[in-house]
């Protein structure tokens, strides 16, 4: 068979979760008689927003077209600029040419993020046959995370042009002050209080219409898990929805039983500690340390933690008889 296989970024460039399971899949299916193309967005910020950038290489044995294009070049008011993220012209009218020019036996979509539903609909058009494999909540929420703008959990599905808005608008702090002050309908009455708030109103209802109506293109649909498969229920029926893991070898995180005199394990790590709604000082410095010792016990030592008192609090609440 011969197999496109479309993907928002590849190795060697990017070197993350679908990034890594496309090159393996198509090692894969090589090894096994098939020819494989990967196709993947290698810039969002070069060359032209009216012209699409292509270059072909190889990796690994792999062939990868890489494309291309500059978003930040597009005039504000342009129709390039509300639609590229969801359904790229220049993406759809390149796959459009490629499905002309060579004959796909299946084209397995990895995710939805930079390619988007236009080359979806190119490959129906076609009559290639389309399965995906969904590695996050892209078809659903812009942010990939499922987390609002003010960093707590979006509890239903994403369907209101408005709140996506006001979601976005959250991650700044004037956003945030306004919802303070106003309570949580704020973003139903400020989403349209501003003229860049008025096209990301506009981009989320053209998004909220053409991202499902993409997801019906796929003959089969694969999560990796249940719980992912339950968040697109709405949207993809089980029938042509398929829970399936990632087919990682996990013989290598096996490890050896460990000796009776093993030393102890000592890890350290560093991050930004922030209270929920205040940035974090982005020039501060905080330290921890997390010492493991045998018989499961753990003691948790900070240091260097001068810009945020309470973790103080937390290092003296484990260090108490029964702490853990």
């Amino acid at each position: 068979m011969n197999i496109l296989l479309p993907v928002h970024h590849f190795p060697p460039h990017f070197n993350a979760g679908a990034e890594l399971y496309t090159f393996r899949l198509a090692r894969w299916l090589q090894q096994r008689g098939h020819a494989v193309h990967v196709v993947t967005v290698d810039s969002i910020k070069q060359g032209s927003y009216e012209k699409l950038g292509v270059e072909e290489s190889s990796y690994e044995g792999v062939p990868v077209s890489r494309l291309s294009f500059n978003v930040y070049a597009a005039p504000l008011d342009s129709h390039f600029k509300k639609v590229w993220e969801f359904n790229n012209p220049l993406l759809g009218a390149w796959f459009k040419e490629l499905f002309t020019r060579e004959k796909f036996d299946l084209a397995h979509f990895q995710a939805g993020y930079l390619i988007g539903a236009a080359p979806l609909f190119a490959a129906q058009e076609a009559g290639v046959p389309v399965m995906l494999t969904l590695h996050d909540y892209w078809f659903l929420c812009q942010r990939i995370t499922l987390l609002k703008g003010n960093d707590t959990m979006c509890d239903q599905e994403p369907n209101s042009p408005t709140g996506c808005t006001w979601c976005q608008a959250l991650r700044g702090q004037s956003a945030r002050r306004a919802e303070r002050w106003l309570g949580k309908g704020a973003g139903a009455v400020l989403a349209y209080s501003t003229r860049h708030l008025r096209r990301e109103v506009a981009m989320f209802t053209e998004r909220h219409a053409v991202l499902p109506k993409a997801l019906q293109v796929p003959r089969l649909v694969i999560a990796p898990s249940k719980f992912l498969a339950s968040r697109y229920a709405s949207l993809v029926p089980p029938k042509r929805m398929m829970v399936s893991g990632y087919g990682l070898d996990l013989s290598r995180f096996q490890s050896p039983p460990l000796a009776p005199q093993s030393p102890p394990l000592r890890c350290a790590t560093q991050h930004r500690l922030h209270r929920p709604g205040c940035a974090p000082q982005r020039r501060a410095s905080h330290r921890a340390s997390l010492q493991a010792v045998a018989h499961k016990r753990t003691q948790i030592r900070a240091t260097h933690l001068r810009q945020h008192r309470a973790v103080h609090g937390l290092h003296s609440a484990v260090q108490r008889p029964g702490g853990r």
